[in-house]
């Protein structure tokens, strides 16, 4: 019997003016490749016919930050552009199969997780947005996947001092998205973390002019102390 070793199975529930989209039931699967996630789980173990959608965790950014432990990041070449483990690029090459499960299935990278760093460097300038963006594209294309999750704990907080941030996170990180959706288009998702209260919204950015956010109501993820947006 396969089992659904995933972080969570999140229903989210999409609110629209005009109409009311379906429901979305969103699994994410600890693939490693962060700071904190270990190995990660095994990719052929999991039963992905009940879901619609599967944010895979984790790419990481190549940055200069002083306090930056994972040599592997420190490339100058690739500055602020995603990193990819062996075993994250490795399982990101099994998505086909995921797919003979569920073929209706959405797929999305989740970059960052807690204590990741480089997203403030990245977001810094629409240079270092571009090369981001343009590494994000070239991923998505490679693994034929769906769309990138932004899973940056936080813009302005910086994970309380633990990565770098600054106070103009707020309006560069509302730039990266704008600009993330236009390279895009409407045909890719792009989904990020907040905290789950409600006032870490607020620093994130003016969001509203350029994205639709989706709100999730999910009592269970509050105890996570993050819930997702779709945009």
């Amino acid at each position: 019997m396969k089992r659904l070793p995933l972080l969570a199975a999140l229903p989210l529930l999409c609110a629209s003016v005009a109409y009311a989209a379906p429901l979305m039931s969103v699994g994410y699967f600890n693939g490693g490749g962060d700071v904190t996630a270990g190995p990660g789980g095994d990719i052929n173990t999991l039963d992905v016919r009940q879901i619609t959608h599967l944010n895979y965790s984790f790419g990481l950014i190549y940055n200069n930050e002083k306090d930056e432990t994972n040599a592997a990041l420190k490339d100058p070449a690739k500055l602020h552009q995603i990193w990819l483990s062996p075993k994250v690029a490795s399982d990101l090459a099994l998505i086909p199969q995921l797919r003979k499960q569920n073929p209706n299935l959405n797929v999305l990278l989740s970059v960052g997780g807690w204590g990741a760093r480089g997203f403030s460097g990245a977001a810094a300038t629409k240079e270092s947005r571009a090369v981001f963006i343009r590494s994000a594209q070239e991923i998505v294309e490679k693994y034929g996947l769906d769309g990138i999750d932004l899973d940056w704990e936080y813009p302005v907080n910086g994970a309380w001092g633990l990565v770098a941030s600054t106070p103009a996170d707020r309006d560069n990180f509302t730039f990266l998205l704008k600009e993330l959706r236009a390279a895009f288009g409407q045909k890719k998702l792009v989904t990020i973390a907040v905290g789950a209260n409600a006032e870490s919204p607020k620093k994130l950015g003016r969001c509203e002019s350029h994205c639709s956010p989706s709100r999730l109501y999910q009592p269970d993820d509050l105890r996570h102390g993050v819930r997702h947006s779709v945009f």
